[in-house]
């Protein structure tokens, strides 16, 4: 006869309902883990967005203040090598340089050794450096004029005198020179014509000239404002070439005086100066004349 199987017996409604209970408090309890670990989540995440913004605002201040820094440095060294400047290695006059600045600079250049370097660099012989290439006016074979001076009539060395035939050559040098300007007196005769109706009719004479009267020309007037350092400079160029005229006023007939463009009817730029308009040229079209510039 075969055995049959035993079925486990059931849990009472009681222990059921323990067990029951049980799993519902353990459920809770994980469910109240699970909100705290999210409330802790959520404030590392606050956390961690207060510590980014610092950082970028952290990176944008030392940003800045490399930048500051890399400025100071070059103001410092700016300011180092004007406290280095002195008349000896700049265009800075001597008189400009404090006294005891000069007197510590003549002291330290007396009390350096020969050869040293020291503040000034290295001590070298005055005039052209080895293995400079000089360069020198050039002796002209064709004078224009050649003026012959006295020869000496006693020795340099011993002081004796010198005796015929003690000519040795010559030696020459050679300077050009400007030719000297010398002022020019001139006459202006107009003729004068008599009609049979009795009027007597002259000549007309240059512009700036009075009958019966003397005055000073156009040269002497602007090399007199030249000289005086009231001079108008008119100046043009057409890209290649530059001219430059002196004007002792400023005016439309000193321009029309250099007799420069007269015929040109092209356009030119220059300033709004109304003497620069001829006779009948509207305002604001190409002028055919120079602009000046005040010295």
């Amino acid at each position: 006869m075969s055995e049959q199987p035993v079925s486990p017996s059931a849990p009472s409604m009681e222990e059921f309902a323990r067990q029951m209970a049980a799993l519902r408090q353990d459920v809770a309890e994980v469910r109240a883990a699970n909100t705290r670990l999210r409330e802790l989540l959520a404030e590392r995440e606050a956390e961690l967005a207060v510590a980014r913004e610092r950082i970028v605002r952290q990176t944008e201040v030392i940003t800045a203040q490399a930048e500051e820094i890399k400025q100071l440095r070059e103001l410092i060294a700016e300011l180092q090598r004007r406290l280095n400047i002195d008349s000896n290695r700049s265009g800075t006059p001597t008189s400009s340089e404090k006294v005891w600045e000069r007197k510590e600079r003549a002291e330290d250049k007396k009390n350096a050794s020969p050869g040293s370097r020291g503040v000034y660099g290295p001590k070298r012989p005055p005039g052209g450096q080895r293995g400079r290439k000089g360069t020198r006016m050039e002796v002209t074979a064709g004078p224009d004029r050649i003026q012959i001076l006295s020869a000496p009539d006693r020795c340099g060395g011993c002081d004796a005198e010198f005796g015929h035939g003690a000519d040795a050559g010559f030696v020459r040098a050679q300077v050009t020179e400007l030719p000297q300007v010398m002022p020019e007196t001139i006459e202006y005769r107009m003729p004068v014509r008599r009609c049979s109706c009795g009027h007597a009719t002259t000549a007309a004479t240059p512009e700036g000239v009075q009958p019966g009267q003397a005055c000073y020309g156009p040269n002497v007037k602007t090399a007199v404002a030249l000289a005086g350092n009231t001079a108008y400079i008119y100046g043009m160029h057409d890209g290649k070439v530059v001219w430059y005229g002196a004007g002792a006023t400023r005016g439309h007939a000193t321009i029309k005086g250099f007799g420069l463009l007269t015929g040109f009817t092209g356009i030119l730029v220059r300033d709004d100066y109304v003497g620069y308009y001829c006779p009948g040229q509207p305002a604001g079209r190409g002028a055919n004349l120079p602009g000046p510039r005040r010295t």
